[in-house]
């Protein structure tokens, strides 16, 4: 009368069980039975390992490799510095070769799965690609968008990309390393879509996006159907589809970071503690099985840009 495997399907519950009740569980390994399981405070990351001064102006977005050895960073200063993550020495600062005077700013990162090239989105409504690898070389731009490039993110095969813009005739599209025309759209003139974030899923399945008229899109990726369209009522400043597709991060005015479900839009969990009222916040899955959310946060300054005091209470 006992069901087949019921002892083994009983010990993968304790062990979801000692997962779930451990406050600061890093890692992908399951937990041993042998004893009770707890990650130390010690091993979560809670201090601040190192500094970076080398840009002049607001560092507006920073992503590492793949692989983890490297750290792009980009800022308000045109620039984009690389850093190698053992030593922290910049190894190249990559900056167009073009008259710089219309650009406002490097907004947006993203390298592509080999780590072999690196997205530069810039709102100066162009995107740039460059080759890491080959010493920082710039392999060419698209400029023909009419508003700023907000985001960018790799297909699985490493060979193409989606752009997103605030263009409404460009919104969201296809390109190719090696050209500079778009190959395939996911949106319509018609549409007038304003495009704030996008993000694919780790399985290349799902494509997500958060509007400027305060709207989550979620696509088929391969069929380039949209399954899901939920007005939230809230400015959206970041959108991060899971690896496997099936729950998207979304950071949202007014103080909102809110967990869904892809497949229903179910509101999954609401995270308390972070302020964003005026400037662009971005939030990310994190943790060796993403089993935690990392998100920033407005402080508190004063009108010369200085950290206020902390108040008593």
């Amino acid at each position: 009368m006992i069901p087949e495997h019921r002892l083994a399907v009983l010990l993968d519950q304790v062990q979801s069980q000692q997962i779930d009740q451990c406050l600061y569980h890093n890692t992908a390994t399951p937990p041993s039975l042998y004893h009770d399981h707890s990650c130390e405070e010690a091993g979560f990351p809670t201090h601040v390992y190192e500094t970076l001064k080398d840009h002049s102006d607001e560092v507006w977005y920073i992503d590492f490799s793949h692989d983890g050895t490297m750290l792009a960073t980009a800022s308000s200063d045109n620039t984009v510095n690389i850093y190698d993550t053992v030593r922290w020495n910049k190894i190249v600062t990559l900056q167009d070769t073009r008259a710089i005077s219309d650009v406002s700013g490097v907004c947006y990162l993203a390298w592509s799965p080999t780590d072999q090239y690196l997205l530069a989105c810039s709102r100066g409504n162009d995107l740039t690609i460059y080759d890491v690898k080959g010493g920082g070389r710039r392999l060419h731009s698209i400029s023909d968008f009419s508003y700023p490039v907000t985001s960018a993110v790799w297909c699985p095969d490493g060979d193409t990309f989606v752009v997103g813009s605030h263009d409404t005739n460009k919104a969201l599209q296809i390109y190719s390393l090696d050209q500079s025309l778009p190959m395939g759209s996911f949106s319509t003139k018609e549409e007038c879509l304003r495009v704030n974030d996008c993000s694919i899923s780790g399985d290349g399945s799902r494509l997500a996006v958060v509007t400027n008229d305060k709207r989550v899109l979620v696509y088929d990726f391969h069929t380039r159907q949209r399954l899901s369209d939920w007005p939230l009522g809230e400015a959206l400043t970041c959108v991060t589809l899971s690896r496997d597709g099936k729950t998207i991060l979304v950071s949202a005015n007014d103080s909102n970071l809110l967990l869904y479900e892809v497949s229903t839009g179910l509101l999954i969990r609401k995270y308390p503690g972070l302020k964003q009222n005026n400037f662009v916040i971005r939030s990310c899955f994190g943790g060796a099985d993403e089993n935690f959310v990392v998100s920033g946060s407005e402080g508190e300054f004063d009108r010369h840009g200085k950290p206020l005091a902390p108040t008593s209470g």
